[in-house]
């Protein structure tokens, strides 16, 4: 989970969608993301919470 908090803090998407890939490229994001409740919920206007699902049954 680490890696991909980390591909978000430097702009890149960890999963493949163009759309995402570009949003995070060209927008000047004011984000931060972490896996740090404590750190995610201080001072936070918006908190948005992602978490794995398994869509593949196998």
């Amino acid at each position: 989970m680490q890696k991909k908090v980390d591909m978000i803090n430097h702009e890149k998407s960890p999963i493949v969608d163009n759309e995402i890939e570009d949003f995070l490229a060209n927008r000047n994001l004011n984000q931060i993301a972490t896996s740090d409740h404590k750190e995610a919920f201080a001072d936070s206007v918006y908190v948005i919470i992602s978490i794995p699902t398994n869509s593949d049954p196998d």
